[in-house]
């Protein structure tokens, strides 16, 4: 693998660690989202959905934070 295509994994992997973190943020703002873009309330309004969602974003976040972690580590081994 060259360094290019590391890079270029490397700066995905980040890019898309940070906009799943947005998305995790803007869902804890916004819980109700769902509801008012939908029109429809598939918990009853226990805000369960929005909490598995939250927790699937966090994990998607915290996967993708690490494999950006591993490509930078990998980086700087191909580099030194």
């Amino acid at each position: 693998m060259t360094a290019l295509h590391s890079r270029a994994r490397l700066y995905l992997t980040g890019l898309l660690a940070a906009l799943s973190a947005a998305a995790t943020a803007l869902l804890l703002a916004q819980p109700a989202w769902i509801e008012g873009t939908f029109g429809v309330d598939p918990d009853g309004g226990s805000g369960s959905t929005e909490a598995l969602l939250a927790a699937g974003l966090v994990t998607l976040t915290v996967v993708l934070v690490a494999m950006t972690g591993r490509e930078w580590v990998r980086l700087r081994r191909a580099t030194a």
